[in-house]
């Protein structure tokens, strides 16, 4: 297979498993020298190592006499002293707490979903009744009457006791009225209705469970035959408030997952559309290249078999790697390199010495990611619009460097005689629709010609591949 042209002046990447037989000298020498045994380094005089129960035969009288002291530790750290007890029973009580807040916490979550909704709408209904008793002992700071915390704890307990019962009905009501009308205007005005019924369910039922309680039920009776509509109409409404807080609160958190589920499937949405665009740029790449190839192929075929020979080798190891990373969105630059040298050595055998190509690559760049067949296109059109037309040399240099958190891709081929139209192609719009989506505001292409050259710039983010 013929050399390809292609000159680094950087640093060219280990092969697999360098880092393997070629350590660190540094580290090897941080290590210590190796011990003519083979068991690690060599230790200090005077220290030995620490022997696993029942590892090697026959220990000597001073590993006997030190075993009882195996587990001392040294200094003023004495095992058994009662600061260290002390510490120690600190640090277990300590990881004991810690522990149990873990565990409980597992225990939390462990819970079904439904569950945790009405731990958290209980919490807030306790919170409802105890700022109603609050403030009823804040009214009677300003009075001369004693604040009796246990009968109004009694007294009003039942009532938000009840709503507590009530929350899964409440949650069933607003899950049927949304899955047949949405949310819509018709399920708020049922979901009120519906409140309103509950209200007038509650109130009595709350008030008998007070009087129960508090045993003055002969005293509810009198009050529910001698009360006025204004009095019936004012409990109702103190009841139909907290329908109205629970409700609105689940209606809330129902249209925020609503809105966050239909976000969360527009973004899909535009990643799948995304993915298929790429990949469709991706096959446009490859037709110009195969034709080009392939009508490469014919004309050699009979004139030079052998080259024809590694041609075709040489175009189907550059065919399997590019349907390798066809599924990738982004690869090694040294990757890249050396998918852009498979195809200048297709190009160097139909071309012969019409091409010449220099490359520089600043160290430290080659495990940087970019777009896969990113450069292939670049040398593509620099062939078609100048080795093509130019019967004698034509040198094309690719430069790759780093500036101000950027990776930058530069490519200058000199042109002929005389120069073709300077209008951006095929091959280069379409690597700027693929950074467009790639990259999005964070990329950019541009180019300029001049009578005997063309420059082309690709500027990406730098972004590190996982063995940086």
């Amino acid at each position: 297979m013929p050399s390809v042209p292609v000159a680094s002046s950087g640093p060219r990447a280990k092969p697999r498993g360098s880092h393997l037989k070629n350590p660190d000298p540094a580290l090897r020498q941080a290590q210590g020298p190796r011990s003519s045994k083979g068991q690690g380094p060599n230790l200090p005089e005077g220290s030995h190592r620490i022997r696993r129960p029942g590892s090697g035969k026959g220990r000597s009288s001073r590993d006997e006499q030190s075993e009882p002291n195996r587990n001392v530790c040294t200094g003023s750290q004495l095992t058994g002293s009662p600061r260290n007890s002390t510490g120690s029973a600190q640090k277990q009580e300590f990881f004991a707490g810690m522990w149990y807040h873990y565990s409980m916490k597992n225990r939390i979550y462990s819970l079904p979903p439904q569950v945790i909704q009405w731990l958290v709408y209980a919490a807030g209904v306790v919170l409802l009744f105890l700022m109603s008793v609050t403030s009823s002992w804040v009214y009677y700071l300003g009075t001369d009457h004693d604040f009796q915390w246990e009968k109004h704890l009694l007294t009003r307990f039942p009532s938000y006791g009840l709503w507590l019962v009530l929350i899964p009905v409440i949650f069933t009501l607003i899950r049927n009225r949304i899955s047949r009308h949405g949310l819509s205007v018709t399920a708020v005005l049922q979901l009120a209705g519906a409140g309103l019924v509950l209200a007038l369910i509650h109130r009595p039922a709350a008030s008998f469970l007070s009087a129960l309680v508090t045993g003055t039920t002969s005293q509810f009776f009198l009050d529910i035959t001698s009360a006025t509509a204004f009095q019936i109409l004012a409990y109702v409404l103190d009841s139909y408030l907290v329908f109205l807080l629970i409700t609105g609160a689940r209606l809330t958190e129902t249209a925020w997952k609503l809105t966050s589920a239909v976000r969360e499937q527009a973004l899909q949405l535009e990643r799948n559309l995304a993915d298929s665009r790429l990949q469709t740029l991706s096959i446009q790449f490859q037709p110009h290249f195969i034709f080009n190839a392939l009508q490469g192929l014919s004309m050699l075929i009979y004139k030079d078999p052998a080259s024809a020979d590694t041609m075709i080798t040489t175009l189907s190891d550059l065919l399997r790697a590019s349907a390798r990373m066809a599924e990738t969105p982004r690869i090694p630059l040294g990757e890249e390199l050396e998918l852009a040298e498979k195809y200048l050595s297709i190009q160097q055998i139909r071309f012969g010495t019409r091409l010449s190509v220099t490359s520089e690559t600043e160290p430290g760049c080659l495990t940087l990611l970019c777009p896969p067949f990113m450069l292939q296109p670049l040398f593509e059109n620099a062939i078609k619009h100048a080795v093509e037309r130019n019967p004698d040399q034509t040198r094309i240099s690719l430069r790759i460097y780093r500036e101000k958190g950027q990776l930058i891709l530069q490519m200058a081929n000199t042109l002929p005689s005389i120069p073709p139209d300077a209008r951006e192609g095929t091959g280069l719009g379409l690597i700027r629709e693929r950074l467009a989506l790639l990259y999005p505001g964070t990329a950019s292409l541009s180019h300029h010609q001049t009578d005997s050259l063309f420059l082309v710039e690709i500027r990406l983010p730098v972004l590190k591949g996982p063995g940086a």
